[in-house]
């Protein structure tokens, strides 16, 4: 329609945000344990999570590797506020090397 010049004219509603962050290892060295509190899984703010790291897991940091440990997935009525809430997810969740 637009190609055509016809005028569109419409709304988009944001029903929510969304804010998402891959965990990457910091450092090199083997996975010695991975924890995830419950409370996450319980939060219904926290819309995914995925940890792919496992115990014994050799990883590295970019660029010397591009070694993905998970991510996790959070909303919010705002920007700011799921942002706010995925910092507190992420707290939420122990990678040790």
């Amino acid at each position: 329609m637009i190609a055509l010049g016809t005028p569109r004219s419409y709304e988009i509603k944001t029903h929510c945000h969304v804010a998402m962050r891959y965990l990457l290892p910091e450092k090199g060295g083997v996975v010695q344990n991975v924890s995830v509190s419950e409370s996450i899984h319980s939060d219904s703010n926290v819309t995914e999570i995925e940890i792919t790291a496992k115990k014994g897991d050799l990883v590295a940091p970019p660029p010397e590797s591009f070694d993905f440990l998970g991510y996790v997935q959070t909303r919010g009525s705002t920007r700011e506020e799921a942002i706010e809430k995925l910092d507190r997810a992420l707290k939420e969740i122990t990678i040790e090397l």
